[in-house]
């Protein structure tokens, strides 16, 4: 068992809050939505690389930053 193994569900948990946060402000984009969507999508998609990367998980912190 890895060191942040005992994390995983916590880390699936707030990563899946997130992702659905980050779909929701891409959605408000295409519909027009303007800065708040924006700023909501960024912010999850920075919180989902910083979350990932702690947790050792490379490749989806890279995917998150692009």
């Amino acid at each position: 068992m890895g060191e942040f193994d005992r994390y995983l569900d916590l880390y699936l948990a707030e990563a899946q809050e997130h992702l659905a946060t980050l779909n929701q402000g891409l959605l408000e984009l295409e519909s027009g939505g303007g800065g708040e969507a924006l700023d909501a999508a960024f912010r999850a998609a920075h919180t989902v690389k910083g979350m990932a990367a702690m947790m050792g998980h490379d490749t989806v912190a890279a995917v998150a930053h692009r």
